[in-house]
């Protein structure tokens, strides 16, 4: 489990580009996704993933995949 948390983070921040106050946001949401604050990760990244950061999309999908903070949604990850 802590694999895919430390892939996962890689590839987010691999992915990231996004402009300095997105990255704020961002940041914000991951590390209160690694603290298990899922509420307030899902408060940071969903506006970012709505707003199309790549990576906000990637974690926001793999907390509804997981039902981390949200009910387990394979149709709403997928998006």
């Amino acid at each position: 489990m802590q694999i895919i948390r430390a892939l996962t983070i890689s590839i987010s921040l691999l992915l990231g580009a996004a402009p300095f106050a997105s990255a704020q946001d961002y940041n914000k949401g991951l590390d209160a996704y690694k603290d298990y604050d899922y509420a307030t990760a899902l408060q940071e990244f969903k506006p970012l993933a709505e707003q199309g950061d790549a990576s906000a999309q990637i974690n926001l999908g793999l907390m509804y995949s997981r039902g981390e903070g949200v009910l387990k949604d394979a149709t709403e990850a997928v998006k």
